[in-house]
This record gives C-alpha cells, sequence and structure tokens, in this order.
C-alpha cells in the first residue's frame, strides 16, 4: 500500500528546485525540438541567393521587354493616327480659305 507521510515539511526551497527543473527540462526539450526542425527546414542560404538573382534577371528582363512593348505601340499609333492628323490639318486650312474667300466676297458686295 501507499504510504504517505504528512508531517514531512514541504518549504519554498523544495518548490524552488522543482521549478528550476521542470523550466530546465523545458529549456532542454525546446532547444532539441528547435534544433531539429531549422536542420530540416532551413534552405541553403546560396540556394536562396541563386533564386532570388534569377528573379530579379527574369524580371528586368520583363522590365525591358515592357518598355519596347510601349515604344513599339507609341510608334504604331503615332503612324496610325498620323493620317488622320494630316486629314484634319487639310480640312482646318481648307475651313480657312472658305472663311476667307466668304469674308472677302461679303466686303466687295458691302
Amino acid at each position: 500500500m501507499i504510504d504517505f507521510n504528512f508531517n514531512n515539511k514541504y518549504d519554498t526551497t523544495d518548490a524552488t528546485i522543482e521549478i528550476i527543473i521542470m523550466l530546465l527540462g523545458a529549456f532542454i526539450l525546446g532547444f532539441l525540438f528547435s534544433f531539429f526542425l531549422k536542420k530540416v527546414s532551413k534552405p541553403e542560404k546560396d540556394e536562396i541567393d541563386k533564386n532570388i538573382k534569377n528573379e530579379v534577371k527574369l524580371l528586368k528582363q520583363a522590365l525591358e521587354n515592357c518598355k519596347n512593348e510601349k515604344a513599339e505601340a507609341k510608334k504604331n499609333i503615332t503612324i496610325e493616327f498620323s493620317d488622320i492628323i494630316d486629314d484634319y490639318k487639310s480640312k482646318l486650312n481648307q475651313a480657312r480659305e472658305d472663311l476667307e474667300n466668304c469674308l472677302a466676297n461679303k466686303s466687295s458686295k458691302d
């Protein structure tokens, strides 16, 4: 049978030692746990640098492609609308000439 002796004194020194032992055990378990997790999931620094360099290179190429596409689109729009702009300029000049002729005819009749 289990024999409990309730006459023994239990003081703060005993409690402090128990708490220190529990904290030390928790620290050791946490350290081992983090050590093994870092060992498994930690990628190599060189691999990360290589991936970052590749991504930067791809982004620079994409930026250059966008700049080239923008310049090409601007050139195409200018070419497409230059004919329309020239047509409107000629119509404007014709309207000015018609207005001048109309004003000249009106002033000669007076």
